[in-house]
């Protein structure tokens, strides 16, 4: 990365702010997506549309039922790595690192522990060398999404990872999100079930007053603050 006069610890956001009208953009990507590519089995990514998790939040108690985006979209990396793991055939056993310090972080850990029974990832600092590769992967998704077409980091990552063997990019916008809210997808415990049944995540005009949590952890209540409107 010195070679090529990158900043330490690298940031995507800082470095395209920076090399924007670099003649050698094109060149310098290329070469940080040849050496990511050259030391990874598979890429994964996956991607929440805000505003209609911010929608249906305000109607359905999705925060309190799967979490906020970061701990949705966690999840649904541990699915797609385990789903990958079988494809394949490969039966290594993996750790799972997430940045620390990453805005709702402590809520992310609380989703899979609690609720899907899964070891959170260890935390690490930003400086980590898989951290600031993850970052231009994550970035260059990012990107695409915003442009509604590859990007030209991204276009050099499928260029190296072509098959779904070795990338899979998950996206969960407004259509799968109704998917999921329509489905049995959450357990609540009742009188007439003690032992649970299975719902869709409950609307909050028809559950007020009712306090939830997960059953993994009975003592801490799951309190909404994401596209909440103040009363």
């Amino acid at each position: 990365m010195h070679s090529r006069g990158l900043n330490f610890p690298f940031h995507s956001t800082d470095f395209f702010a920076e090399h924007k009208d670099d003649p050698k953009l094109k060149h310098i990507l290329a070469d940080l997506v040849r050496v990511i590519t050259n030391h990874i089995e598979a890429a994964f990514s996956a991607t929440i549309e805000i505003d209609a998790y911010t929608t249906f939040n305000r109607e359905r108690r999705l925060e309190e039922f799967a979490g906020s985006p970061y701990a949705i979209v966690t999840r649904v990396i541990h699915k797609n790595v385990d789903d990958w793991q079988l494809r394949v055939g490969d039966r290594s056993p993996l750790r799972y690192f997430v940045e620390d310090g990453t805005l709702h972080k402590g809520d992310m850990m609380d989703c899979l522990r609690d609720r899907d029974g899964i070891n959170p990832p260890t935390p690490v600092k930003k400086d980590h060398v898989a951290c600031q590769a993850a970052d231009l992967y994550a970035y260059s998704v990012y990107q695409s999404a915003m442009l509604g077409q590859p990007s030209l980091s991204f276009r050099f990552f499928m260029d190296k990872l072509p098959s779904i063997n070795e990338r899979v990019d998950t996206r969960t916008f407004r259509s799968e999100l109704e998917t999921y809210l329509a489905s049995n997808t959450s357990v609540v415990l009742t009188e007439r079930y003690p032992e649970g049944v299975k719902v869709p995540i409950p609307r909050r005009d028809l559950t007020p007053g009712i306090n939830f949590n997960f059953a993994r952890n009975k003592k801490k209540l799951r309190r909404a603050s994401l596209g909440i409107p103040k009363k």
